[in-house]
């Protein structure tokens, strides 16, 4: 399930740089690129995406209990396990400072 990651790329710069000013249309000077990408592990529920402070996009591998991270540059995608079993990693977000934070008690490595 790879085009929520894909889309969410797409998406997130765009939302990053604000609302068009007023009377344009959203689309009007937007140019989107699409690209997909395999992940490490397949059918493992990637879901949350958030974008680090080096560009990189973070995402939850929710189905296997990993924290995922694609550099859109290289290619590379690396994932990261958790220490608790089950712990259905959800909700990832960047802090002030570009760290990359989620919902649960867990580390995440940046």
């Amino acid at each position: 399930m790879l085009r929520p990651l894909a889309v969410a790329i797409a998406v997130l710069p765009m939302l990053a740089r604000g609302a068009p000013p007023s009377g344009r249309s959203a689309g009007a000077d937007l140019n989107v690129i699409i690209r997909e990408w395999d992940l490490p592990t397949p059918d493992s529920g990637p879901h949350d995406p958030a974008v680090g402070a080096d560009g990189s996009l973070w995402y939850t591998a929710q189905k296997v209990n990993r924290l995922g991270r694609l550099d859109p540059v290289t290619g590379r995608i690396r994932e990261y396990p958790l220490k608790t079993r089950g712990s259905g990693p959800h909700g990832l977000t960047a802090d002030r400072d570009g760290n990359i934070c989620n919902s649960s008690p867990h580390p995440v490595v940046t």
